[in-house]
């Protein structure tokens, strides 16, 4: 029997929490930028990696997290790197998202605690592998 009564929703999960706890502790501008775009482009990256890589909506949301990264403070090398993130998702390229997510992990290094590399990491890991789960 279920602890939940019958009308009970179950609670939604929330990818990255860890991420979203240390932007809100970082000062605005600089290292915040960066971890809030890498943020969002996980969370559109996982999003991407569960369903069809080549949906309409898929293709959507990369257009939309390319024009959101595009309004951060972020510097030239930085915008690049998620640029080449969000275009590979759109061109549905699962290989050139595997090595921009590797360049965006490597450039996220600098700003990211012990508590945020785990969950990044996990995405890595899935998308090596094509899981699905």
């Amino acid at each position: 029997m279920s602890a939940l009564p019958p009308y009970a929703l179950t609670p939604p999960t929330f990818r990255f929490r860890a991420l979203v706890a240390l932007a809100e502790r970082l000062p605005l501008g600089g290292d915040r930028e960066l971890v809030l775009a890498t943020f969002v482009t996980a969370r559109v990256l996982w999003d991407w990696s569960v369903l069809s890589e080549s949906t309409d909506a898929s293709q959507a949301r990369s257009a939309g997290t390319r024009h959101w990264v595009q309004s951060l403070t972020l510097p030239p090398q930085s915008r690049i790197v998620f640029q080449q993130l969000i275009d590979a998702m759109t061109r549905s390229d699962r290989p050139g998202v595997i090595a921009a997510w590797e360049r965006t992990l490597s450039l996220a290094a600098r700003a990211m605690n012990g508590a945020a590399r785990p969950d990044l990491k996990a995405l890595a890991g899935r998308l090596a592998t094509g899981s699905a789960t």
